[in-house]
């Protein structure tokens, strides 16, 4: 994608300029809230790529982990 953005389904956006650029709020695995949340899907493997290949990251707010 040279332009562009795609969502992972929760906070996540991947911002795209020539290869992905940013990702807000990256939560590709794992649980939130002591395991009472966890993504509804699993992440396809491109996207996870996407977001390890980022610049830059934007986190806007924390959870607890488990």
């Amino acid at each position: 994608m040279d332009l562009g953005f795609e969502t992972i389904g929760n906070a996540c956006l991947i911002c795209h300029d020539g290869g992905p650029v940013l990702a807000t709020d990256p939560w590709i695995k794992g649980s939130a809230y002591f395991g009472s949340w966890t993504t509804s899907h699993e992440i396809p493997p491109e996207q996870q790529a996407h977001v390890k290949a980022c610049k830059y990251l934007w986190i806007s707010h924390g959870h607890p982990i488990t």
